[in-house]
């Protein structure tokens, strides 16, 4: 098929920009988030990084803490909140606009469940050493739980 016909026909058919969408299906199913169906249609319905999915669900059922590195707009961090066992989640997204869009996400999920979100502005490099970067928040390999890093673009 023609690439360039079937993103057509997706713009033709689809709405354009963010709105709250509830998730159909996937490690979210029933979460509500703001999603923009021309880019995210994959998340809407429970197909965004399905082959990571039985694994992240696996290992965060023995985890108390979750650290989302590159959280966006908080897909990951949404699953730890509401559907671990996780009690602390600390998420990383250096972009004011993706962290505000994290934050929308998380009001639009109530929860009176006791669970601590931490959501940090930093870029994250993890370093065998102290960092003298006051703009960079260091992790020691011991304490993390759950790294999940959504978009390759800094260094770990």
């Amino acid at each position: 098929p023609n690439a360039r016909l079937l993103s057509a026909l997706k713009n033709a058919v689809v709405p354009h920009g963010n709105r709250p969408y509830r998730i159909l299906g996937g490690i979210n199913r029933g979460a509500t988030m703001w999603l923009d169906l021309r880019h995210d249609s994959q998340r809407l319905v429970g197909l965004y990084e399905q082959e990571l999915c039985g694994f992240i669900e696996r290992f965060a059922s023995g985890s108390n803490t979750a650290v989302d590195i590159g959280a966006a707009y908080g897909y990951y961090s949404l699953y730890f909140l509401l559907k671990s066992p996780a009690r602390k989640v600390i998420a990383f997204e250096p972009n004011d606009s993706e962290r505000a869009r994290l934050r929308s996400n998380i009001e639009w999920n109530p929860r009176g469940d006791g669970k601590v979100l931490e959501i940090h502005p930093y870029e994250v490099k993890y370093k065998l050493f102290n960092s003298a970067d006051t703009n960079v928040y260091s992790l020691d390999k011991a304490n993390i739980v759950l790294v999940v890093y959504e978009n390759g673009s800094y260094e770990i």
